[in-house]
């Protein structure tokens, strides 16, 4: 009786707090169609748009596709304030087809760019505001909505604190606070079309402007009436376990709603030999279980064959606070702080989270000399990245194996696991279970599925040619010195550092990163020298290619400091090919591409034409970052098309792009799409493998390792940008990023596409008519998948049943 009474007592405290907000927040509402408000005879219908009742949405306006939509002639323009909150309920009917390789959207509400709303072809949905440039700031939701369901969406608009925020169902979407001034002057109101003639099929209802900036509590409290139930019973005692998917795109936090198709206990993944392949699961108790371990049995296959218990790495994943454009871009920002899941650490205690204050806190130290830095100071320290920041001074440490980590009540902690299949192991099925323990007794108990295919996977190729190299590259910037002056910069690494970030580049498929080495911090030339024989000797060790080698040369090759004397380009010659003969001395050849001046455009690229003429004159090749027209007029092609050797290439790739390269025999690469800033690990996978592979790119190589504008582990002390971190420096390597797993994933569905191409290949070849039918589906199969929308991991299960047929009917 006393629980219900406590319950009862909250539930009518939590209605009545509702009427007041409610009520307080009425006398701020400017503008309102639909909802609780009659039909507006005034809004003119086209089409076959028509009112509707809706239900539990009061009035709305159901919209058929293109040419429906509703103008609002007298919309009050003059009454909307500096700062806003949008409000409204919809539910799509039918997403817009995607047109050709784009993403196409429906309008929820438009007013000539200056606000607009809108659903994508991949159900995401947009949500824009135009400052007074005219430059329009928008936001795009991490999770997808579902036909014929309803959604609530909201937008706001804090012109005190220049904040752009924008909610889908009472969850923060995303936030902007770049560049954001006050809004533009509104004009031209719609609903259900916009000036790109985005067509929106579906309803939307109790559309609502309101003159405040509403706080989160509030808009979720206006979203309730979408929630749906959560009413699932938890699958252990005290304990939910959720089966998620790694790249779903969707970020976990600790109180995200986890759908109840989730739950789950079993674990299944598909791996090559000598793969790694990701999985991940949730934990969310009903109670608090303190000092959590976990038992990792060997996996066996009733044969008498097993994968150790070794094989299978498990990591926490931490959610911290990053800029305002975490999980979308590098756009810099102070505020507000923004939380997502990112880092993937043995320890939890790694780095402390003030929730209240939003703030992130860094261990220093080992035993007992332990101290916390506050890693989310706002002091500007743009140059802060090129101090030592020595071990001595920055202690950073994680630990070598997982730590025990306190799970508290009805909060979700992500983990991560990565499978690394041994190339020696007997393809087949195999078993094992991951159970969590906490106080000596087992709280959940999973049991995973291994399937080991019976291949390995080749190196990657051009989807355009199987016989040239698809180069899996980044830029890497970390210089070696010795170890009393290393630190936790790139700019100053020892060899055990070295050596830590290669195995772990390596691991994640990147094969062929540049080399910075040339702008050694040394300033005794004979030193640079040695540091740079020493690099490329451990280099070599690592495993890596190195043919080619990428020099980044700028300014150490001085391609950009000399004049175009004939004097001046001969010393540039000799220099080049004094390089030239090192390399050779340690990687034995000569293959070898220098670096111009990074994004140079316009005068500056042109100006550069004698310098890669004279780099050429060495017989080595030059390679530069650059543009498409369409990204920026004329594009390097344009200015350098024959004169450079590899472009590469911002931004979006096209396959046009690529075929204006091809046709001078010069090679691209992407980079930009997007930057190692952005946290989401799924634009990395799906773009860095199958889209810029379609688009007959010979390569990715996007910035960076990692590099940072402050501290490497503070996202908040630059004014340039947000630190760009697939990884984060320690004093003894670095810690992973659900990021960079999306690029090694990317990378490996190159990776098994180029096997699928192999056997077609060999398969039109036989003049077997079974292997050349198989041949032709295979081809057909991938010919039909939209890469930019349909699942990486679909697309990957299709190419693993046509590469097991393939090989079937060869015997192998």
């Amino acid at each position: 009786m006393g629980k219900f009474f406590n319950i009862t007592a909250i539930f009518a405290a939590c209605m009545l707090i509702t009427g007041v907000c409610a009520q307080d927040n009425a006398k701020y509402l400017v503008f309102q169609i639909g909802g609780s408000a009659a039909p507006d005879p005034g809004i003119k219908l086209e089409k076959t748009t028509e009112w509707v009742q809706t239900p539990g949405f009061g009035h709305g306006l159901e919209f058929h596709g293109k040419g429906c939509r509703a103008i609002v002639p007298n919309f009050p323009a003059d009454k909307i304030g500096d700062s806003v909150t949008i409000s409204l309920f919809f539910k799509v009917e039918e997403f817009a087809a995607p047109r050709g390789t784009q993403k196409w959207a429906g309008a929820l509400f438009s007013s000539n760019y200056q606000w607009l709303g809108r659903v994508y072809s991949d159900k995401a949905v947009y949500g824009g505001l135009s400052n007074q440039k005219k430059a329009l700031k928008g936001i795009f939701s991490n999770k997808k909505v579902n036909a014929k369901e309803w959604n609530h969406f909201a937008m706001v608009y804090d012109a005190k604190n220049g904040i752009y925020t924008t909610y889908l169902n009472g969850e923060r979407c995303g936030v902007r606070s770049d560049e954001i001034t006050p809004l533009s002057k509104i004009s031209k109101f719609q609903l259900g079309g916009d000036p790109d003639g985005c067509w929106f099929h579906g309803t939307v209802a109790d559309f609502r402007i309101y003159n405040k900036v509403f706080t989160p509590a509030e808009i979720k409290q206006l979203a309730k009436r979408t929630e749906k139930p959560f009413t699932a019973k938890a699958n252990f005692p005290s304990m939910y376990t959720f089966v998620t998917d790694v790249f779903s795109g969707e970020p976990i936090l600790p109180g995200s709603r986890i759908d109840e198709k989730f739950i789950s206990a079993k674990i299944s993944v598909t791996a090559a030999l000598g793969e790694y392949e990701p999985a991940t699961f949730v934990l969310r108790g009903t109670q608090d279980f303190p000092q959590t371990t976990f038992v990792i049995s060997d996996f066996k296959d009733g044969k008498g064959n097993t994968i150790p218990a070794a094989q299978a790495d498990l990591k926490i994943v931490k959610c911290w606070y990053q800029g305002p454009a975490a999980w979308r871009n590098e756009a810099p920002g102070k505020a507000p702080a923004v939380m997502v899941p990112e880092l993937l650490l043995n320890d939890d205690a790694l780095v402390k989270v003030d929730e209240e204050k939003e703030l992130n806190f860094l261990r220093y130290g080992t035993g007992k000399n332990i101290r916390y830095v506050n890693v989310s100071d706002t002091t500007t320290n743009n140059n802060f990245w090129k101090q030592t920041m020595t071990i001595a001074d920055h202690p950073v440490y994680d630990a070598k194996t997982l730590q025990p980590i306190d799970l508290k009540a009805s909060r979700n902690q992500q983990f991560h696991l990565t499978f690394h299949i041994p190339e020696k192991s007997v393809p087949g099925n195999y078993t094992g279970t991951i159970s969590a323990v906490s106080s000596g007794k087992e709280i959940a108990r999973f049991e995973v599925k291994i399937e080991v295919l019976p291949f390995t996977l080749p190196e990657p190729k051009t989807n355009y040619d199987l016989n040239k190299t698809y180069f899996t590259s980044i830029y890497y910037n970390s210089n070696l010195i010795e170890d009393d002056r290393a630190g936790i910069t790139h700019y100053y690494r020892n060899e055990a550092q070295l050596k830590a970030e290669f195995a772990n580049l390596i691991a994640h498929g990147v094969m062929y990163p540049t080399c910075f080495q040339l702008n050694s911090p040394e300033k005794d030339p004979a030193l640079s020298i040695m540091a740079m024989k020493r690099m490329l000797q451990l280099r070599k060790e690592a495993g890596f290619p190195n043919k080619p080698i990428h020099m980044i040369s700028n300014p150490g090759i001085n391609l950009t400091d000399l004049s175009t004397s004939p004097r001046d380009l001969n010393r540039l010659t000799r220099k080049a090919v004094f390089y030239l003969d090192l390399i050779e001395s340690i990687l034995g050849h000569r293959d070898v591409y220098f670096y111009g001046l990074d994004e140079a455009k316009g005068e500056k690229l042109k100006a550069g034409i004698p310098y890669f003429q004279a780099i050429a004159k060495s017989g080595a090749k030059t390679f530069n970052s650059g543009y498409r027209a369409e990204t920026l007029p004329p594009g390097n092609f344009a200015i350098v098309g024959d004169v450079l050797d590899l472009l590469i290439c911002c931004a979006e790739s096209t396959p046009e792009e690529a075929a204006k390269w091809h046709s001078k025999g010069k090679l691209i690469w992407s980079y930009a799409y997007p930057q190692s800033s952005n946290e989401n690990p799924l634009p990395f996978r799906r773009n860095f493998g199958y889209v810029i592979w379609k688009c007959n790119y010979d390569g990715v190589a996007t910035f960076c390792y990692y590099m940072a504008f402050g501290h490497p582990w503070n996202d908040f002390d630059s004014t340039i940008q947000r630190d760009m971190n697939f990884v984060y420096p320690t004093a003894d390597g670095v810690v992973d990023t659900v990021a960079f797993e999306g690029v090694r994933e990317g990378f490996d569905d190159v990776r098994y596409v180029t096997l699928m191409r192999l056997e077609v290949r060999d398969a039109m070849k036989s003049g077997n008519p079974a292997r050349i039918a198989a041949a032709k589906e295979a081809e057909a199969f991938f010919a039909s998948q939209d890469v930019y929308t349909v699942s990486p991991a679909e697309i990957r299960q299709g190419v693993i049943k046509h590469i097991l047929k393939l090989r079937q009917l060869t015997g192998k």
